[in-house]
């Protein structure tokens, strides 16, 4: 792997673009730990918490998380793991181009960095399309697609049973909400790492396992 024994990445994308899953395959695939701020966010909401109260607001907005909650959420996840020699990858965060300085400055403060920036492309129809038409175990947290990847009982998760649920953030005019958001705030974040020589681009559009073999090949430079 890297010279200091980690490996740390940073995935972005907009919404619907299979950051969530290609991270969870490529942590899968190389023993990483994956560090969703949504999936922590979204835990946060369901335990009522402070933090979670103010992410539900902005998220059911389309809108972009304050720094300080983030941030805040960081330092609790370095906490649980071995912040000298820790491997990851980020999936979504840094969200904003303040962010991305800050999260540098986080790292540098510890001696370290990002390896690798991997920008996962997809058309804003394509978008819509994905998450308009997904649905999500609010119990597993498993999603399924009505017409990609419908679950066998239609309403119902194939795991647990549980019934489905259309999250607030995957109606069509929240989905493109956020899309001009991603739009104005998020891609100077990949200016920024471009700038770094660290950034990857790499078609989403294509099925997961092609992406993935993607998102691998252009990793193996740094095992």
């Amino acid at each position: 792997m890297t010279t200091n024994s980690a490996l740390r990445i940073i995935m972005l994308g907009p919404p619907g673009s299979g950051k969530g899953t290609q991270a969870t395959r490529i942590c899968e695939r190389y023993n990483l730990g994956h560090v969703s701020t949504g999936d922590i966010l979204r835990r946060h909401i369901q335990q009522g918490s402070e933090l979670g109260q103010k992410a539900e607001t902005a998220m059911a907005a389309g809108e972009l998380l304050p720094d300080s909650l983030l941030y805040q959420m960081l330092e609790e996840l370095y906490e649980d793991r071995d912040g000298e020699h820790v491997s990851f990858i980020l999936d979504g965060f840094p969200r904003s181009l303040e962010q991305a300085e800050a999260l540098e400055e986080f790292l540098q403060n510890r001696g370290q960095k990002v390896h690798q920036v991997v920008m996962l492309m997809l058309d804003d129809e394509k978008v819509v399309a994905r998450l308009a038409g997904r649905r999500t175990c609010p119990e597993c947290g498993r999603s399924y697609h009505l017409l990609a990847a419908p679950p066998r009982i239609e309403g119902v998760c194939d795991e647990d049973g549980t019934e489905l649920i259309w999250r607030t953030d995957d109606h069509e005019e929240i989905i493109r909400r956020r899309l001009q958001t991603y739009h104005q705030e998020t891609e100077p974040v990949a200016t920024f790492y471009q700038e770094q020589g660290v950034l990857r681009e790499v078609d989403a559009s294509a099925d997961m396992d092609q992406v993935e073999a993607r998102i691998a090949s252009g990793l193996k430079e740094l095992m």
